[in-house]
C-alpha cells in the first residue's frame, strides 16, 4: 500500500488558511476593530520586527487567533463550516486536487498534514473520507475556546512527531508519496520515496531543482 502525505494550505488549496480562517470569524462576530489594528501592526512591519527578534509569542497569528477567545466550541464549527464551503472549497488547486482524489480511489492510505486549523481541516477529511488529519489544534476549556492551541504549530519536524505518536510505521508502506509547497516540510520529504513540489511562481526555487517532481499551479 502506498502512503500518500498532502500538505493543505498553498498545496491543496491556494491560499493560506490559519490566518485566513481568523478573520473569517473576526469578521462574522462584527470584530472590525480586531481587524483594524492587525491591518496596521501589518503595514508598520511590527509583525516582521517581532519575527526578527525571535518574539514568538507576539506573531500574527497568535494575535488574530488570541481574539477568538471567548467563543464556544459549537460557534467555531459553524464558522468553520462556512469557511469550508465559502472560502476552501472554491479555492481548491485543481492539479493537485485531482492528484488528491485519484489516490483516494486507489484506495491509498491518505493523511493530510498541516499547520492549519482542525476545526475547518476536520470537516474537509470527513467529507473525503481522508485517512488521518494531523493539524493544529485549538484549545479548549469545557467547551469555550481559549484563543490559543494545544502543544505547538503542526509544522517542520513537529508533523513527523505527530505521525510517529499516532503509531505510523513507514516502514509499513511499499511507496511514500509527499505533495507540500513548501521548503519547511523538508523532515516529511524526507520520508518520502517520491516527493511532490507544489510550485506557483514562474521560476522552480532551488530547494525543489533536484529529486523532486513538480507540479505548477
Amino acid at each position: 500500500m502506498k502512503l500518500v502525505i498532502f500538505d493543505f494550505c498553498e498545496t491543496l488549496v491556494n491560499f493560506q488558511t490559519a490566518d485566513s480562517f481568523s478573520r473569517f470569524v473576526l469578521e462574522k462576530e462584527s470584530r472590525n476593530f480586531i481587524l483594524k489594528i492587525d491591518t496596521l501592526l501589518d503595514k508598520i512591519k511590527f509583525y516582521r520586527f517581532c519575527y526578527k527578534l525571535n518574539l514568538d509569542s507576539w506573531s500574527q497569528k497568535k494575535f488574530l487567533l488570541s481574539n477568538l477567545n471567548g467563543l464556544s466550541k459549537e460557534k467555531i464549527k459553524s464558522y468553520a463550516e462556512l469557511f469550508l464551503e465559502s472560502k476552501i472549497l472554491p479555492n481548491l488547486n485543481e492539479k493537485v486536487f485531482e492528484k488528491f482524489l485519484n489516490h483516494l480511489n486507489a484506495n491509498d492510505f491518505v493523511i493530510i498534514n498541516s499547520g492549519g486549523y482542525q476545526p475547518y481541516l476536520d470537516l474537509f477529511v470527513n467529507k473525503y473520507g481522508v485517512k488521518m488529519l494531523f493539524s493544529t489544534e485549538f484549545k479548549y476549556e469545557g467547551s469555550i475556546f481559549t484563543g490559543k492551541i494545544e502543544g505547538i504549530d503542526c509544522l517542520g519536524q513537529e508533523k513527523v512527531r505527530k505521525m510517529k505518536e499516532e503509531g505510523l510505521n513507514f516502514n509499513d508502506y511499499e511507496e511514500i508519496i509527499v505533495y507540500s509547497d513548501s521548503i519547511t516540510d523538508m523532515p516529511i520529504f524526507n520520508l518520502a520515496t517520491t516527493r511532490v513540489a507544489i510550485i506557483n511562481k514562474n521560476s522552480i526555487p532551488s530547494w525543489c531543482k533536484e529529486k523532486f517532481e513538480i507540479i505548477k499551479v
